[in-house]
């Protein structure tokens, strides 16, 4: 499925945007202060996953982010829809 009017490429967006910059980095904030984590469900086995790929992939300078931005921006635009 494709967004086709400008009210489901906004909530899209919204979503992807809520995914990558909020519940993302606070799933690994969580896991980061509780020394004694160990997931018990499939959804926090799923959230230690993206953490661990969250601190892998993390951007450490300017370069880095404008290189996460391109990466994504042909994922879903361009890559995607080929």
């Amino acid at each position: 499925m494709f967004p086709e009017e400008t009210l489901h490429c906004v909530e899209w967006a919204r979503d992807k945007f809520g995914k990558m910059f909020t519940l993302r980095p606070k799933a690994l904030i969580k896991i980061l202060e509780d020394k004694d984590y160990e997931p018990s469900s499939t959804n926090e086995l799923k959230s230690l996953r993206d953490a661990i790929k969250l601190i892998k992939n993390r951007p450490v300078n300017f370069d880095d982010c404008i290189r996460y931005a391109a990466l994504k921006f042909f994922k879903y635009y361009r890559n995607d829809i080929k």
